[in-house]
């Protein structure tokens, strides 16, 4: 009888033995998926920390440099970071877009200042440094949004065969989308690290490949990977620059002239969006923070379901869908563009 009973407790604890492994795996998957939310609704619930960079005192008041602000997402930042009450700089190619965009602004919002750099992008950056010095000359510069970038402009046609750019293409996409970013970041690296400050990289959701987009593709890979690499470095030096990107979809603006919808912002509605998902500032020691966000995030919430639904579809199904949209996309702007001629 003793024997049995042995048997069936052995048999038992075997059992148990098995089964614990499983289920300590199932609560540490449970425990990780909560997390993962948790950590994903602090991002639009916890209120921003854009104020953090905004001095107020006559002498120090605070400035925001937004690249490729004429127009789009770039003039919709400008926008609200002069209604949270930041002075602005804006930045663009052209001198007339630039002082219709400033007269706007000033009509607009009276009591800020606005200053104007002109630059293109799109060309070599040895002369940055020299160009930017009296833009800067006596202000307290906090906020730096890396906004410029695009193909269209840049090539024959927004959606183009790789085989079909020339060797002039390429390097201008190239350098609107990751050179010149990276190289005005550096060189106002010094100049925010006086102060709490934000550098601010607006990504896009084409990061990940799409066909016909190549070159524009690759280089807002390389944004996220320079945010997420920077984000770190100033963290590991101590510095009070914090490092942030915002990933973008479909925008209205006039170089993208979509009907504004749930999924599709207006320029003015994306840039609100990503001030309001600014997590704590590198000031604050590392580790979880209250407030935390993602170094890189979707900034418009309905994004981050196009987002989601795109990841968990296997690479095949995803590669398909990308195909078939963006050939369709090409189609559709290569039609007009023949019409138009």
């Amino acid at each position: 009888m003793c024997s049995v009973c042995h048997q069936k407790a052995a048999s038992t604890l075997h059992i148990t033995m098995i089964q614990l492994p499983i289920y300590i795996s199932g609560v540490l998957v449970h425990l990780y998926i909560l997390t993962k939310l948790c950590l994903h609704a602090a991002t639009y619930l916890f209120p921003s920390s854009i104020h953090e960079y905004l001095s107020t005192t006559e002498d120090h008041e605070s400035w925001a440099l937004i690249t490729g602000s004429t127009a789009g997402i770039g003039f919709g930042f400008a926008q609200e970071l002069c209604a949270h009450g930041f002075n602005v700089i804006i930045h663009g190619k052209d001198d007339q877009e630039l002082q219709d965009a400033a007269a706007q602004l000033r009509s607009a919002f009276p009591l800020r200042s606005i200053r104007t750099f002109l630059f293109d992008a799109s060309t070599p950056t040895a002369s940055l440094a020299t160009s930017l010095t009296p833009v800067l000359q006596d202000i307290s510069l906090r906020v730096l949004v890396n906004n410029v970038g695009g193909q269209g402009g840049q090539t024959r046609s927004t959606y183009q065969r790789l085989r079909d750019f020339s060797s002039e293409e390429v390097t201008r996409v190239m350098n609107v989308n990751a050179h010149f970013t990276t190289q005005l970041t550096r060189i106002l690296l010094p100049v925010l690290s006086r102060a709490p400050s934000l550098v601010l990289n607006i990504s896009s959701l084409s990061a990940t490949g799409l066909p016909y987009l190549s070159v524009y593709a690759a280089s807002k890979a390389y944004i996220d990977s320079f945010t997420r690499a920077l984000h770190a470095e100033m963290r590991a030096e101590n510095m009070p620059v914090s490092v942030q990107g915002i990933i973008c979809g479909n925008v209205q603006s006039d170089g993208h002239p979509l009907a504004e919808g749930w999924f599709v912002p207006t320029s003015r509605g994306m840039a609100r969006a990503a001030l309001q998902r600014l997590g704590p500032g590198s000031r604050h020691s590392p580790g979880f923070r209250l407030g935390y966000r993602p170094v890189l995030v979707a900034a418009y919430w309905p994004h981050v379901l196009q987002a989601w639904g795109y990841d968990i579809l296997p690479e095949a199904a995803r590669e398909w869908i990308s195909i078939r949209v963006l050939r369709g996309l090409k189609d559709e702007w290569e039609s007009v563009d023949r019409r138009v001629r």
